[in-house]
């Protein structure tokens, strides 16, 4: 490795625990200004009628603490993300990103779903976008 530099990257923070690694996006990546993830997150609860976060966390395997600190925009592994999604019938990329709203996923092919969100990693940097263009395409064949 003598001569050649490690690639430099935004400053990400992330946490490791054993079977999942979570990702916080620094603030001039994020994509939506509207709202913050736990926003969307207590929005999808009043929604879909959660009104107790025992059984919730009970379903994912998780203690009520954890879905509080998510509703304060704590850390939220990708794991955990999509057991929420699938859990509470809500849009991953909404969740998540803020792209769409919380029934995106509900409407027919991803085509749909492109027109009415725009071009998915538009604002990302290019080596970003295509990072996460490949995870999308493997969280998408394993849910397929």
């Amino acid at each position: 490795m003598r001569g050649r530099q490690r690639p430099q990257f935004p400053d990400y923070h992330h946490s490791h625990s054993r079977n999942s690694c979570a990702i916080e996006m620094p603030d001039n990546l994020r994509l939506s200004t509207m709202t913050s993830r736990g926003e969307r997150l207590q929005e999808a609860l009043a929604e879909r009628g959660v009104r107790k976060q025992m059984a919730l966390a009970a379903e994912l395997g998780v203690d009520e603490s954890a879905i509080s600190r998510w509703q304060r925009d704590a850390g939220l592994s990708l794991n955990h993300a999509a057991r929420l999604c699938e859990v509470l019938d809500i849009s991953l990329d909404w969740l998540v990103l803020g792209r769409g709203d919380m029934d995106l996923h509900r409407r027919a092919g991803a085509a749909s779903a492109e027109r009415e969100v725009g071009p998915p990693l538009a604002p990302l940097p290019e080596p970003i976008a295509a990072a996460m263009a490949r995870l999308a395409s493997v969280i998408s064949s394993e849910l397929s």
